[in-house]
């Protein structure tokens, strides 16, 4: 073969591996080292945010309500699983135990499945947008159960980050008793985390329901506590709530935790690259 042949079929070969190497680096990112939680629970707004696509977040926490003279002791559980970056199911319990001094014990009193939807990302100015529904579903039969009837909530979530403060401003329509005559009532809630440093928080928090007191009772309250995170995927928190409507409920103490498991549930399968020539000589031992 002719030497300027040879040198045209080298030059192509090394131009179709080297855009070879590129696709695969373009289109199989490396994975994040770490992935931060996003708590929903303790407080009874949500942020907008979602952790990547393919992650599962898990919150737990446990509750304990003083209300017309009683004091229940209950867990709560919220599991999530991100869909895409901006699409996550979400599957929770208020009730993962209910038990008290004049109550029935139970497990798993009510479930709700849901579906959250992120509109966009924050921008210089604007907060981050999101969407849920979520459907609450009785599992239990007897008349003392927490969950009775079958209910459903709409969410609009608005989140923005300023220097060491994060605030929510949540929005929610329920309506009770799809099954029979449903009734509509509105809760509007604002929290505010604020960043004391080395992982540590303090956040506090005003919400209230309003609309339809006649037929479901009004609740809200002043939610403060602590918050602990020793490494991105893992929070702890510790607070109590006073409530507003003391025949609803006089407050409440809680504490939890909120973690994601480091890798993907289906990682990308990446191809590792393939070395041009004169690489390995620029790598050293």
């Amino acid at each position: 073969m002719h030497p300027r042949s040879v040198a045209v079929v080298a030059f192509l070969s090394l131009t179709v591996l080297a855009a070879e190497n590129e696709v695969f680096e373009a289109g199989a990112p490396a994975e994040a080292e770490t992935v931060e939680a996003q708590a929903c629970r303790p407080t009874i707004a949500c942020m907008a945010e979602l952790v990547p696509a393919g992650y599962f977040e898990v919150e737990a926490g446990y509750g304990g309500r003083q209300s017309a003279g009683q004091f229940a002791n209950s867990g709560q559980l919220l599991l999530k699983y991100s869909l895409l970056d901006h699409l996550q199911l979400q599957l929770a319990t208020n009730n993962v135990f209910l038990v008290g001094a004049g109550l029935t014990p139970r497990a798993f009193d009510g479930v709700m499945p849901g579906l959250k939807w992120k509109v966009n990302d924050q921008g210089t100015w604007a907060p981050s947008n999101a969407l849920s529904v979520h459907l609450m579903m009785p599992t239990h039969g007897f008349a003392d159960a927490s969950q009775k009837t079958w209910d459903l909530q709409a969410w609009w979530y608005l989140s923005k980050d300023v220097a060491f403060v994060h605030a929510d401003f949540n929005l929610m329509l329920s309506v009770t008793n799809l099954g029979g005559t449903p009734v509509p009532q509105g809760l509007s809630t604002l929290a505010v985390a604020f960043d004391l440093t080395h992982g540590f928080g303090f956040f506090t928090e005003v919400y209230s329901t309003w609309g339809n007191a006649q037929a479901v009772p009004l609740d809200g309250g002043s939610l403060n506590g602590f918050s602990y995170a020793p490494i991105d995927e893992l929070v702890f928190d510790v607070g109590g709530d006073v409530g507003f409507y003391p025949g609803t409920r006089a407050f409440t103490v809680f504490a939890g935790v909120t973690f994601v498991p480091h890798r993907r549930s289906r990682a990308p399968v990446v191809r590792r690259p393939v070395s041009t020539p004169g690489a390995l000589a620029s790598r050293g031992p």
